[in-house]
């Protein structure tokens, strides 16, 4: 008598064993995982019925985070850098525009412009640029069929002049032409030696120990911070009255409004070209370097919920499940995506839950797929034990 009131202490919820408990545990975490693995299949038949291909393909819980951080009340002027908009203007505009530019001084002046063809008179531009020593002007790479290193090309037309003029590439590092911006090339590797992005050709001129920090760490690709900073604009033909702000600044040179030349990022569908650069030579500037998470710390992550979530399910009383449960879904969903966002705002450390917020999400489903089959089952046991008796 004592013994099987002993025995019928240890059984919890729907009058599981722990041995019973930890078992469909372990197997309910499983199905959680297929189920999980199956939504978050880039080329799942499910994923194909939501999203478009790019967005499937091009989603990053670090964007929410960008852009929760982008919301708050708090912003800074980043006074190092001026944008100066040309707008949708001339040729022999902007050459007079960068000619003035030269008499304000700048510590550094990138020309986010390419002038690929040569026009009949190029006399002012030509020489704008020869009186803007050092000034970083754009060029273009395109991988070589090795995969590893790149061809410079889209040379503007005076690059075999003998100006005093910088090459950056302008080259972006995503995964599609539409694919958002989310980072920043340091470097290019050729085939012989390395060619700088735009972003560290004109880092190497404002702040040459900025761009040593940007290369000691290895790498050729660096997250931009994008949140919370904004930057003061100057239209080209106010570059004279504005001379005060431009003076020992980086200048700018770029569109705000050309359609050809406008691109996603976390915080905005729509941020123009120049605008991307200011936000990564900020990154550079302050010496931020995110850090990714190993991807395997979100799937480890994801499988110690699980086995938590629905381990403490099964041993629940039936009668408070469906509350407790729902709650303590929401809040692990809370608390993942708060954890999450304070590692990247506070610590520069990008901790990707999207798998673990799948599990959150259908590590109850798979809970209730579970119980669901072997309430079937009984059930088809049972008729089955009837029909047997019946028979005989």
């Amino acid at each position: 008598m004592e013994a099987s009131r002993k025995r019928a202490k240890l059984k919890l919820g729907n009058g599981y064993k722990p041995i019973g408990i930890a078992v469909r545990t372990v197997l309910a975490t499983g199905l959680a995982l297929i189920l999980s693995l199956i939504i978050a299949e880039p080329f799942s038949i499910s994923t194909n019925a939501i999203f478009s291909a790019p967005e499937k393909l091009d989603f990053r819980l670090s964007d929410l985070f960008a852009q929760m951080a982008d919301r708050r009340p708090v912003r800074t002027l980043d006074d190092r850098i001026v944008i100066v908009d040309i707008g949708t203007k001339g040729r022999e505009e902007i050459a007079e525009a960068l000619w003035m530019l030269a008499e304000c001084e700048p510590k550094a002046v990138g020309i986010d412009v390419n002038f690929a063809e040569q026009h009949e008179d190029d006399s002012l531009l030509l020489e704008a640029l020869q009186r803007l020593s050092g000034a970083v002007v754009p060029v273009g790479v395109e991988a070589n069929a090795d995969g590893k290193t790149y061809s410079l090309y889209r040379f503007p037309f005076y690059h075999d002049m003998g100006l005093p003029l910088k090459y950056g590439v302008t080259s972006l590092p995503t995964q599609s032409d539409k694919g958002t911006v989310r980072e920043y090339a340091v470097d290019f590797p050729l085939k012989k030696g390395k060619a700088p992005s735009f972003v560290t050709a004109i880092a190497e001129q404002a702040d040459p120990d900025a761009a040593k920090r940007l290369r000691s760490h290895g790498a050729d690709i660096g997250i931009t911070e994008y949140h919370s900073r904004d930057y003061r604009v100057v239209p080209m033909e106010e570059i004279e009255e504005n001379a005060g702000l431009i003076r020992g600044k980086i200048a700018l040179v770029g569109s705000l409004n050309d359609i050809d030349d406008m691109h996603a990022a976390p915080v905005n569908s729509y941020i123009p070209g120049v605008m991307l650069h200011a936000h990564a030579l900020s990154t550079v500037l302050d010496g931020t370097w995110f850090r990714r998470a190993p991807d395997y710390s979100d799937y480890a992550v994801a499988v110690l919920i699980s086995l938590l979530l629905i381990g403490f399910a099964f041993s629940l009383n039936p009668r408070l499940r469906g509350i407790t449960l729902r709650s303590i879904q929401v809040l692990l969903a809370f608390f993942a995506v708060w954890i999450g966002y304070g590692m990247y705002v506070d610590n520069h450390i990008i901790f990707d839950f999207t798998f673990t917020l799948l599990i959150i999400a259908f590590g109850l489903f798979a809970f209730d797929i579970w119980n669901g089959s072997e309430e079937l089952g009984r059930l088809a046991w049972r008729k089955a034990r009837r029909k047997l008796k019946i028979e005989n």
